[in-house]
Parts: C-alpha cells; structure tokens; sequence
C-alpha cells in the first residue's frame, strides 16, 4: 500500500493528502 502510494505521482499524492485530511476533519465536525 505505502509502495502503491510512492509511486504516484506528487501532485496526485499532495491532492489524497488534502483530500484525506478535510475527510477526516469533516468526519471529527459531524461527529460534534
């Protein structure tokens, strides 16, 4: 899985990054 994901590319890895992070921010906001 780590291996899958150093081998995208940088931008498509910086955009899962932000992508992930504001899920679980939003997910942490639903639950309150």
């Amino acid at each position: 899985m780590i291996q899958w994901f150093e081998n995208l590319h940088p931008v498509l890895q910086a955009l899962l990054a932000t992508g992930f992070t504001w899920f679980v921010t939003a997910l942490g906001a639903g639950l309150v």
